[in-house]
């Protein structure tokens, strides 16, 4: 692993404020650390599930760690490091030595300091929710925040959006200050807890209140916070802790939590769950925690040499990874607009605090899925459970809305949507005055779902992966027969049988067009997936019945364009692109009815140099497109610069955006991911290309997943496969190495 290493993150000098923050997290509690010029030590914290009163997902606080004496009084001797293998940042400032780490098998922050010299310390807890947020929900939520939505409506202006907001949506919510609660142990001890929600009143907007029976409201009630503690340190008020006495050695440990109870039952599971974490020694839990990051880049790996661009994408490969990793095993899946690393600063002239991210708390499926995607080939299969689980959890909310707005069977995501499964407020439009629940006011939205096909897609691929049995039919399998359902009774037949597609959306890009590509590849690739599953997973009644269904989908939608045969992303397109998508493209990716080893190639490497829209940032993805079309030349040229966009803003490499969405911008890191792993390695049924669109002058050593429990190990030096090698050995016959630079 001594490879690892050269993509440790080191500083030597301090930051100013959170903009120069690195990033650590255990996969549900995170930390944005930086060192100010001052001496103090900060974190900004933060968790996976603490969601306001809003839908809006939260930072805890901030922490602050001083120092006396200064520890740049008598040295200017500074290091920041992000240790990946160690999953730490380990910081020399003077004569402290301070070590920060989130352990991996427990929910705890440790901020381990020493010194050959005697220090005090004082950690002090900042937070800036201090004052009620009252109605009307306008005031509750950033301008900023309501304005990209007011673009995507038919409101004319934004004042009229404003106006509706608070004309139809006029309710008792509020957004709770935090609570700071006196503790006489020497802790100090907070909480933000939802004394109301906007679950309610969204169903009752969006006309789902008969889901209020028999679900729970999952907002209300909810608290979440933490303890600060440490060795040798006392209470001075209930926002401080102070050293008692001159140390040498000092932990300060933070102790988050989030739980739907009241908030006395809060503090008891709080201290309950300190107790079961301070029971193990510090020794043993830092050896575990490290333990688990050196078994994480065991798993898979991607390094790449050769030149400086190769750095490049070598180093936001490997960062974008640990990003993930460090926010990918919580409860909900991970945010597009940010993650848990979001911080405060001034973006488009305005200044906003930590907790705000462009875009809001929804999850948009075009931008989620690029976090998801990559953990298939690098194995990091358990932190894409969550993703799957927000939508089996939604499932009886979305099964409700398809009987309301449609009057049929089966179930539907949007793809815009708060974690519970409800439309965005914004997207699904406050005035409803004429309007049948169905009809959204996000034009962009209204009849956008391919999401949920490209989500049973990825899911097909987890399976083929892991072989997973009761995956499948636990989880793949409800979702599958719900959506497939949907479509099977959404859509009319015309003369010939086949599958007429009268108002559709091809994305965010074309709408209200007829036979839209994206949902007939779709459905191509995902009902050829499912028939093909093994009959002790899925009955064979159940799979004739989408053979029927297959057989009558339509042609991909094409046409003759400049002497040459491309598709078009659908058969009828009555107005003008309003995005910057190629849906055309869905056929290569995520739907592989085209690529290199398959009919049609030339089709595809047509259609791809056509393509209207070209662009390589944020969730659009021509890197990736031509990875999968096996040209290489475009693949490296793409993802060099996607990696290489560093924000000028941002301190740390993949801080990236805040382009399409907000910083970090994860969806970017994903599809980058993604493309090189493509370029090194695709799969076909039981068939492994290997190098399909790999640039002969980069070297490069890779360890990446398969389908069937495979496992693919290579390394590739000077225009030559020095080694390559798969496990099970048995595999090996299925591997066909492709001519690099194609």
């Amino acid at each position: 692993m001594n490879w690892l290493k050269k993509y440790n993150v080191v500083w030597d000098s301090p930051s100013c404020d959170s903009s120069g923050s690195m990033p650590l997290g255990n996969g549900d509690i995170g930390a944005n650390v930086w060192m100010e010029p001052n001496g103090d030590l900060l974190l900004l914290l933060s968790k996976t599930d603490a969601w306001s009163e809003f839908a809006n997902l939260l930072k805890l606080g901030r922490l602050r760690l001083s120092f006396s004496p200064n520890p740049f009084k008598k040295s200017p001797r500074f290091s920041q490091a992000l240790m990946l293998e160690r999953g730490a940042i380990v910081i020399e400032a003077g004569a402290l030595s301070i070590r920060v780490w989130i352990d991996a098998n427990r929910p705890v922050i440790r901020i381990e300091t020493s010194s050959s010299r005697s220090f005090s310390v004082r950690a002090a807890l900042e937070v800036w929710r201090t004052e009620p947020l009252q109605e009307p929900l306008a005031k509750a939520l950033p301008a900023t925040e309501l304005f990209p939505l007011a673009l995507m409506t038919e409101c004319p202006t934004f004042t009229d959006s404003l106006l509706a907001v608070q004309r139809k949506f006029r309710r008792q919510l509020y957004a709770t200050p935090d609570t700071i609660v006196p503790d006489l142990s020497n802790r100090i001890l907070w909480y933000h807890r939802n004394e109301s929600s906007c679950w309610a009143e969204t169903l009752k907007l969006q006309s789902l209140s008969d889901l209020m029976k028999e679900a729970k409201d999952p907002l209300l009630g909810l608290t979440f916070g933490g303890a600060i503690e440490g060795e040798g340190v006392v209470c001075e008020t209930r926002v401080l802790l102070r050293s008692s006495k001159p140390l040498k050695h000092c932990t300060i440990s933070v102790h988050p939590l989030t739980q739907t109870a009241a908030a006395g039952e809060w503090v008891a599971a709080l201290e309950r769950q300190i107790r079961q974490t301070n029971a193990v020694p510090l020794i043993r839990a830092r050896q575990e925690h490290e333990s688990w990051w050196r078994q994480f880049w065991q798993r898979s790996w991607i390094w790449v040499s050769g030149d400086a661009d190769a750095e490049i994408v070598s180093r936001g490969y490997v960062l974008s990874r640990f990003m993930n990793a460090c926010a990918g095993r919580g409860r909900f899946p991970i945010k597009y607009n940010g993650s848990i690393f979001n911080f405060e600063g001034r973006w488009f002239d305005e200044p906003h605090d930590a907790d705000f991210r462009r875009w809001g708390g929804n999850y948009v499926l075009q931008n989620t899925r690029f976090m998801y995607w990559p953990m298939l080939a690098s194995g990091d299969f358990e932190m894409m459970l969550p993703y799957f689980k927000m939508f089996l959890d939604a499932l009886p909310l979305a099964r409700l809305r398809t009987k309301v707005y449609f009057d049929h069977a089966g179930a539907y995501f949007p793809e815009n949507f708060y974690f519970w499964g409800a439309y965005l407020n914004g997207s699904y439009g406050y005035d409803r005055t004429g309007r049948h629940p169905s009809l959204i006011e996000n034009v962009y939205f209204r009849y956008h779902f391919t999401g949920m096909l490209e989500l049973l897609a990825m899911m097909l691929d987890y399976y083929s992966l892991t072989e997973d049995a009761t995956f499948a039919r636990t989880m793949l399998l409800p979702l599958a027969e719900e959506f497939i359902l949907f479509f099977d009774k959404h859509y009319s037949r015309d003369k010939e049988g086949k599958i007429w597609i009268e108002q559709g959306n091809a994305i965010e890009t074309y709408h209200h067009v007829s036979n839209p590509l994206t949902e007939i590849a779709g459905l191509k690739w995902v009902l050829d997936g499912l028939v093909n599953l093994d009959d002790k997973i899925v009955s064979p009644t159940r799979k004739q019945a989408w053979r029927h269904f297959l057989s009558e989908l339509p042609d991909l939608p094409r046409r003759r364009w400049h002497g040459q045969t491309v598709l078009v992303p659908a058969e009828k397109i009555p107005g003008k692109a309003e995005n910057l998508e190629n849906p055309e493209l869905y056929a290569v990716f995520p739907y592989r009815l085209i690529g290199v080893g398959k009919p049609d190639l030339k089709l595809g490497r047509d259609t791809y140099r056509h393509r209207r829209f070209a662009g390589h940032k944020c969730w659009q993805h021509d890197d990736l497109h031509a990875a999968c079309l096996g040209l290489s030349e475009d693949a490296k040229r793409y993802v060099t610069e996607r990696f290489a966009d560093f924000n000028v803003d941002a301190r740390f490499p993949t801080f990236w955006g805040p382009a399409h969405d907000w910083v970090p911008d994860m969806d970017g890191a994903g599809a980058g991911m993604m493309t090189l792993q493509t370029m090194l390695l695709q799969s076909d049924g039981r068939r492994l290309l290997v190098l399909p669109a790999w640039p002969k002058d980069w070297d490069v050593e890779f360890k990446l997943h398969a389908p069937y429990g495979t496992v693919v190990e290579g390394v590739y030096r000077r225009g030559k496969l020095e080694d390559l090698k798969t496990s099970p050995p048995v595999r090996a016959k299925a591997l066909e190495v492709q001519r690099p630079n194609l």
